[in-house]
């Protein structure tokens, strides 16, 4: 066991510390700095590898990043701390990070933790841009900490959906690829790329996409890479919700996920879920995985034990039933209103996939409708493209929502058991998890509410306004559900005669 005093605590152990954080402007990046900040005041820099995106430097993003909301409490406890955000120039995806010489120096004297949260998230990237974003990315930022000279602790982000097509308990360790990252790597860098797309899924295959498929490389990536050499640890999340306590309730800057459905639904772009009502999503919050990652990388500075990459399955906080949207739903119509909903709120649940494609198509006409108003009032057509959208969407994450996943999470678990009782307080994860059915409805619309508040920047409107809005839906619904059923004797008599 390595550590002084100071150590002990996790606010002690990050004092004077230098970190190096990719994927700071991503949903659990953000995440992370705040609590960095907040809890753990003594920090010395956290360095933030950022890439120039529409025309803005990454200083101007910064800027932009500390205005959030999520840094209300920061702001008002210590606005000085923002000044520990170092921005630094880079691409994950290229080779040497996109470096400059001056930028990887400073990182190389200065970084003691690198947390690696970047990745593409997107389940139908096409092979090789999964594997610039996330094997490659990994590789490369590895490449920099084997030349850090004060590194003290590598913390990988990856997903417990990697190993999707292991058959039975899917434990706390790497398990190995089809195909060794290396030979992934050259195929990219020489391979033919029409060949490549006609292969993928075969080379892929048991797995679903490419994105748990590049996820399962970069963590062999990790284990070739630091065992003996560099502590290491892997935190693999499985669906990542708004938070649940800090900094507030409900926090959100994304609608990736099966949740965003959710806000689909109530908007009334979505009308039709190809899940089980029997179905459960295995979620954890992202405050709880930002702590996670904070406890850690202090447990693996403790231990030191180089020889074996540290597993957390950040799994099973909250088994979701997709029943419960159903009561979400009802519930959100009257208490979460969204400005721009488009139509009543009018969900149906299905895992017969006949029924869901004919509501989805039937969907698909009304969106075209929308539509046609919009160019007439001469604005931009996006609800047929939104709504195909959120159908290909559905269908990539059928699987992972409709299948149960035996996750064992016992490292995860006993995290909390290694904090000490000055530490519990701020660091704690599993004292704020809605268990029952009422405190997880409870949680999903505070989480609409979250989504409407920080994603889409809404207010509440006014009552009068919002009654005319719904009974005007709600005639329109009417007429709908009047004209469903004829179309579909219509079509059944096309079919026969």
């Amino acid at each position: 066991m390595t550590g002084n005093d100071e150590s002990r605590t996790i606010p002690g152990y990050f004092k004077g510390k230098n970190v190096l954080i990719t994927g700071g402007t991503g949903f659990v990046g953000l995440v992370l700095i705040e609590k960095l900040l907040r809890s753990c005041p003594e920090i010395r820099n956290i360095y933030l590898l950022m890439r120039h995106r529409r025309n803005k430097s990454p200083e101007d993003r910064l800027k932009e990043l500390v205005q959030q909301q999520l840094f209300d409490s920061v702001r008002k406890i210590n606005p000085e701390v923002f000044n520990k955000l170092k921005p630094v120039s880079g691409d994950i995806a290229e080779v040497g990070l996109g470096l400059s010489e001056k930028d990887e120096t400073v990182l190389i004297s200065d970084t003691n933790i690198i947390y690696h949260v970047a990745a593409s998230v997107r389940f139908n990237d096409h092979f090789q841009d999964a594997v610039k974003m996330n094997l490659r990315s990994t590789v490369e930022v590895l490449n920099l900490a084997l030349k850090c000279e004060n590194l003290e602790v590598y913390v990988h982000t990856s997903t417990a959906y990697c190993n999707s097509d292991v058959d039975g308990r899917i434990e706390e360790k790497v398990y190995r690829p089809s195909l060794d990252w290396r030979d992934a790597l050259e195929m990219v860098d020489n391979g033919d790329k029409d060949v490549i797309e006609t292969l993928t899924m075969k080379m892929i295959h048991p797995l679903k996409n490419t994105y748990t498929y590049t996820k399962r490389l970069a963590e062999q990536a990790v284990v070739d890479i630091c065992k003996d050499r560099i502590n290491a640890v892997i935190l693999r999340p499985s669906i990542v919700m708004s938070t649940v306590h800090e900094p507030v309730s409900g926090w959100s800057n994304n609608l990736n996920g099966p949740f965003s459905l959710s806000v689909a639904g109530v908007m009334g772009i979505s009308s039709t879920f190809f899940f089980s009502v029997k179905s459960e999503l295995d979620v954890v919050y992202v405050d709880n995985v930002a702590k996670s990652l904070i406890i850690a990388t202090r447990e693996k500075y403790i231990n030191n034990d180089k020889s074996e990459v540290e597993v957390y399955n950040a799994t099973s906080e909250l088994m979701w039933k997709v029943a419960n949207f159903e009561s979400t739903y009802t519930l959100s119509r009257e208490l979460v209103h969204f400005e721009d909903t488009l139509w009543y709120y009018n969900v149906k649940m299905t895992h017969c996939f006949f029924l869901f494609y004919f509501w989805t198509m039937f969907h698909l006409a009304v969106a075209s409708m929308l539509d046609l108003i919009l160019r007439i009032q001469g604005k931009r057509p996006r609800l047929v493209k939104l709504s195909r959208a959120i159908y290909n969407g559905q269908l990539a994450v059928h699987f992972f929502v409709c299948n149960k996943f035996d996750f064992v999470n016992g490292n995860y678990v006993t995290l909390d058991s290694k904090l000490s009782e000055s530490d519990k307080a701020a660091f704690q994860c599993r004292c704020f998890i809605p268990t029952g059915k009422f405190e997880q409805i409870g949680y999903g619309l505070n989480a609409l509410e979250g989504t409407k508040r920080y994603t889409f920047k809404e207010e509440m409107p006014t009552p009068d306004r919002l009654e005319k809005k719904h009974q005007l839906l709600c005639a329109l619904q009417a007429v709908i559900e009047f004209v469903k059923p004829l179309l579909l004797v219509w079509i059944i008599y096309l079919c026969i005669f």
